[in-house]
């Protein structure tokens, strides 16, 4: 994913190989750092577990 576009209920996700797809939904699960993300102008939410103690 290179990019995003915003189109009334659909998004289009322009892709590197130069090929773009138009969807209702997208699921960004490329973790903390998403491109996905950042390009639906969302914030990261996370917190801390005490994992092992």
């Amino acid at each position: 994913m290179i990019g995003d576009e915003d189109v009334n209920s659909s998004a289009t996700i322009n892709l590197a190989s130069g090929r773009s797809v138009t969807t209702r939904l997208v699921i960004g699960a490329d973790g903390a750092n998403s491109f996905a993300r950042r390009s639906a102008g969302l914030e990261h939410v996370g917190w801390n577990y005490a994992q092992g103690e």
